[in-house]
């Protein structure tokens, strides 16, 4: 299926529990409800929340704070 990530907006094929390919992000599909609390709370598997994730890819970092990856 198609998956738009909900952090960089990336789109890749994959299914549920996959990482998005740029940002790392694992899309488990809970996103797809659009609930603002996955902002502010913590998400397993996820090291950090939904928000935070944005941040960091806003800094050009992935979800662990690395550097993104080349595309």
């Amino acid at each position: 299926m198609k998956i738009i990530c909900p952090v960089c907006g990336t789109e890749f094929v994959g299914e549920y529990d996959d990482d998005c390919p740029v940002c790392d992000w694992e899309y488990d599909g809970i996103e797809l409800k659009g609930e603002e609390i996955w902002d502010k709370e913590l998400k397993a598997p996820n090291p950090v929340t939904l928000g935070e994730a944005r941040k960091l890819f806003a800094e050009g970092k992935n979800i662990w704070g690395e550097p993104l990856k080349k595309q």
